[in-house]
Formats: C-alpha cells, sequence, structure tokens
C-alpha cells in the first residue's frame, strides 16, 4: 500500500505539497486567505509543476460522531451507527485532479487515524479550515461536477460533517439537483439524521419523484431508526398504488431490526393485500425469518 507522508511543517504553513517536501521543494505561506483562495492557490502550484500527472488536493474535516472508514472488520468503506472501538475519530477529504487542475476525477473520504493511500500521487495539503468553509468547497465541487460518481461522493462527504448545517444543504440537493443518483444519494443519507422522516415520507408519497428517489426514502426511513419508522413505513404502503414501490417497502421491512414489528407487518399484508404477488412476497419474507431463526437455535 502507498502511504501519504505529509511534513511537520504544515502547523505553521498552511499549504504544502507531499511531492515538494519530500524532495526539499519550497513551501507557501499565506495563513490569512479562506479555504476557497488556498484551495486556488494549491491548483495553481499544481499547474506550475514540471512534472504532468494526476495530483490529489487534500484538507481535513470534522467528522461527526457515529462513522467509520474502512475500520470495521468484514465493511468495506463507510459505517454509520453505534461502532466504539471502531469509529473514526479524524477524516479527508480528496479531490484527484488530471494534470492541469481543470477537472476533478475522484473524491475520496479518507481516515486520518493511519496513512491514507493515495497511490503514490503528489497531494498538496490545505491546512484545516472552518466547516462553512469545507462545506462551501463542496458547493463549488457540486456545481462544476453536478452529475456523476464525483458528485455522489460530494454529497456523502457534506453528510459527514459534523456542521448544523447539514440536513439544510442535502435537503437543497434533493430539492434543486437536477441529477437523479445526486438526488437519491442526498435522500439517503437524509434518513441518517434526526427529524427527517416527514420529509422523507413525502418523497414515497410524491408521485412525480423518479423511482430511484422514491425507493431510497424508504430506505432512508427504515435506516433512520426513529421509533415511528415501521409504522409510518405501514402507513405508506396503504396509501400507495405503485406495486413495485409496495414491493420495496416489503424487501426493506422485511430487513428491520425490529424483528416482531417487521414479521407481524408482513403477516398483516399476507392476510390482507389483494395482489397475489405481494401476498406472496410477504409469505417467502415470513418463512425466510422463520428458517433463520430455526437456524440460529
Amino acid at each position: 500500500m502507498r502511504k501519504l507522508y505529509i511534513c511537520g511543517v504544515l502547523t505553521i504553513l498552511w499549504l504544502a505539497t507531499v511531492a515538494a517536501c519530500a524532495h526539499g521543494g519550497k513551501l507557501v505561506e499565506g495563513s490569512s486567505q479562506n479555504l476557497t483562495a488556498k484551495a486556488d492557490a494549491a491548483l495553481e502550484l499544481a499547474r506550475a509543476r514540471p512534472t504532468r500527472t494526476r495530483f490529489w488536493l487534500a484538507q481535513e474535516f470534522s467528522l461527526r460522531e457515529g462513522v467509520a472508514i474502512d475500520s470495521v472488520p468484514g465493511v468495506s468503506g463507510i459505517a454509520t451507527g453505534k461502532l466504539g472501538e471502531f469509529e473514526t475519530k479524524r477524516a479527508g477529504l480528496f479531490l484527484l485532479y488530471e494534470p492541469d487542475a481543470a477537472t476533478i476525477v475522484d473524491l475520496k473520504i479518507l481516515s486520518l487515524d493511519r496513512d491514507p493511500d493515495v497511490g503514490g500521487l503528489p497531494v498538496f495539503w490545505v491546512e484545516r479550515a472552518g466547516d462553512e468553509e469545507s462545506l462551501e468547497l463542496l458547493r463549488r465541487v457540486l456545481r462544476s461536477n453536478p452529475s456523476g460518481a464525483v458528485a455522489q461522493q460530494a454529497v456523502v462527504a457534506v453528510a459527514l460533517h459534523d456542521e448544523a448545517s447539514v440536513p439544510t444543504l442535502l435537503q437543497q440537493i434533493v430539492r434543486d439537483a437536477r441529477d437523479v443518483p445526486v438526488r437519491a444519494t442526498a435522500v439517503s443519507w437524509l434518513g441518517r439524521l434526526p427529524g427527517q422522516a416527514d420529509l422523507l415520507a413525502g418523497l414515497v408519497r410524491d408521485e412525480r419523484e423518479p423511482a430511484d428517489v422514491r425507493h431510497a426514502a424508504v430506505t432512508a426511513i427504515a435506516k433512520g431508526r426513529e421509533p415511528a419508522s415501521l409504522p409510518t413505513l405501514e402507513s405508506l404502503y396503504r396509501a400507495l398504488a405503485d406495486k413495485e414501490l409496495k414491493a420495496h417497502i416489503i424487501r426493506t421491512v422485511a430487513k428491520s431490526e425490529d424483528k416482531g414489528a417487521a414479521s407481524e407487518f408482513l403477516i398483516r399484508v399476507a392476510e390482507s393485500e389483494p395482489d397475489e404477488s405481494l401476498r406472496q412476497q410477504a409469505l417467502t419474507s415470513i418463512n425466510k425469518k422463520l428458517y433463520r431463526r430455526k437456524g440460529k437455535k
């Protein structure tokens, strides 16, 4: 694994390139500038390099509690919840640029509790800024990359910030973004924040919304783990006409950690649902639950 090596003088100077540090290169001063200006200065440094390779622009941000980044055994990527010793304490936002510093080709959220793997590429490190400045940098990324994997990862990075404005920003993305996967990603992460159940239920009900957004809202309600999540999903199930969306609710409820309430819901569907295929899906889910219980005895 190729590791990231950062100069110790970063506590004094706000910007450094790992490649320059390793070869005795010049560091850049300018502590009075805001994060956007610092990032722009870093990109100018990158453009002036004699070597034409991709490079990372990176900065640390305040990670909210209950997040693990590649630290839970058997889980690749980001996990949330009560994670105990596996919880990540420090995280960085890494933007991968083309050599001309004009195009972002990748965005990663990496743990700084250990040396991040940057693939041997140079890293331009921006001193940690306030979280609102960090979120503004991500807004800029989303404006220049309104769709695709970079945009979706930028939404995840927004959601992971420990900042009070995050729910509002995610709601804005859901409301204003044109790319459906980006909106669905924002919906998914809203479900992990408190107080979003009504908004999510409204998205599920809205027949004007794309199927991916409505499905993401169903999953988000279930993952929110609020006391009323299963009653909310059952209420939505009764009110909906969309067969595939109702099937998605059945599948989602079947995975619920509240086994008793989930089983009761599935039994009610199996007993009263007029659509035979949905009844059969509920029965299959009940049988799978019973089989798993017997297997644990």
